[in-house]
């Protein structure tokens, strides 16, 4: 009967190759079952054969699919195993309803990239972490900072292999930047070195930012000469790096590691905005007014005053609240002159100073300005420079002071600035 239905098709007419194909399959099937039902007889040796090598078809065709399969999908999970642990030893921003969330990892309690992966989830010979309330930060291991992968180690790849995990650096070629470390998993081969190995770098702009920001008054002048210092982390222990903001109130540190870091400033005397005026009908006095906004008592022992005008100016005295500090006996003081005199001592503020939060993400951070002009203030002085005139002795012509503009250098190293107006 199969023989019959069959031959129409052995004699090349009727359906193409490939449906005479599917045909045969189905009519195989079917007498086969027929033959069971009837169990007249058993599989003839034909329909034996064409089973058998339609099975070698489909192995052949399957095979090959299921290995790229299961190859790829290894693959793809050993890409996301090692952006895994990457994240655990810098952290990562994660959107929340809130906005944006930052973990910094292991980098953000320890300062630096891990000696090996293991302290990812053991704290070794690191110190454990601790909090400082007077600089607002805590430095120390805090983990585990990966957890064990579902039925295995967190340290083997999906073909078996243990990660290879490195502290020397290299250079990514690509980026042009440094890399601190790098994790690399062997791939399907289990061999180093071949095309098929899979890594993640640790680059240097990941795990280390030059931070900077500026110290203002409020009315957005930058205040020179503040001392600014950051607290982070270095081995697991709590450092501070320190510096001074330049004339126009900026301040830079060098290779901090990321996370969330503190900065404490130490103002302290300051100009107090909008007070520098000239006085008298033909604005030859300048005054001024400084406040203490250390949290020390300052005393101050000199003054000197740069500044630039035509025809050179000099003045004849200092006054300090009304007491008269310095008279001048045969030269009046001028430009980059230093005036002494009795020590005054200008009373502390009387409320600490919160370190301010600089939450350090890329290579390059500048945190938001720091304005000392809203923090608590204490004692003053109200400053006069009196009589300029164009000699530096004998007689002389009154010199108008007018918007000139004035660097003021006290003892104590505080320095400020100022336009006096009328």
């Amino acid at each position: 009967m199969l023989k019959r239905r069959l031959a129409p098709y052995r004699n090349g007419t009727g359906l193409k190759p490939a449906a005479t194909l599917k045909l045969m399959i189905r009519l195989l099937f079917q007498n086969s079952l027929m033959r069971y039902m009837n169990k007249k007889s058993g599989f003839t040796l034909l329909e034996t054969i064409v089973v058998l090598g339609i099975i070698a078809i489909l192995a052949a065709i399957i095979t090959p699919l299921t290995v790229q399969t299961v190859g790829a999908r290894r693959e793809t999970a050993a890409r996301e195993e090692l952006e895994v642990l990457k994240e655990a030893i810098i952290g990562k921003a994660r959107s929340t309803e809130h906005g944006a969330e930052f973990t910094f990892g292991f980098v953000g309690d320890i300062g630096n990239v891990p000696d090996s992966l293991d302290r990812l989830k053991t704290i070794g010979s690191l110190p454990a972490y601790s909090f400082d309330t007077t600089k607002d930060m805590g430095a120390g291991w805090r983990g585990p900072y990966i957890m064990e992968k579902h039925g295995g180690d967190f340290k083997k790849d999906p073909w078996g292999a243990d990660y290879s995990y490195s502290t020397t650096p290299g250079t990514n070629t690509d980026l042009g930047v440094q890399y601190l470390a790098k994790i690399t998993s062997t791939g399907p081969d289990l061999t180093t070195g071949t095309d098929d190995d899979l890594s993640v770098e640790i680059l240097e702009p990941e795990v280390r930012a030059n931070v900077f920001g500026y110290v203002k008054n409020t009315v957005g002048d930058g205040v020179p000469a503040v001392a600014a210092v950051i607290n982070y982390p270095s081995n697991g222990t709590l450092t501070t790096a320190s510096n001074t903001t330049d004339g126009d109130g900026l301040y830079q540190f060098s290779n901090i590691p990321t996370g969330s870091r503190t900065i404490t400033i130490d103002p302290k005397l300051l100009y107090k905005s909008d007070t520098a005026k000239t006085l008298t009908t033909n604005s030859d006095d300048v005054q001024f007014k400084i406040e203490n906004f250390s949290e020390n008592d300052i005393v101050v022992s000199s003054i000197k005053a740069d500044y630039a005008v035509s025809p050179a100016a000099y003045y004849e005295n200092v006054v300090i609240n009304g007491l008269t500090v310095f008279t001048y006996s045969t030269n009046r003081a001028g430009n980059g002159t230093t005036v002494t005199f009795a020590p005054l001592t200008v009373s502390k503020s009387t409320i600490s100073k919160k370190p301010f939060l600089a939450r350090i993400q890329t290579g390059r951070v500048e945190p938001q300005d720091i304005v000392v002009g809203r923090l608590t203030v204490g004692g003053s002085l109200t400053i006069e420079l009196r009589n300029f005139f164009d000699a530096v002795s004998g007689n002389a012509n009154p010199v108008n002071m007018n918007g000139v503009p004035f660097t003021i250098t006290f003892s104590n190293g505080s320095v400020v600035k100022f336009i006096p107006v009328k």
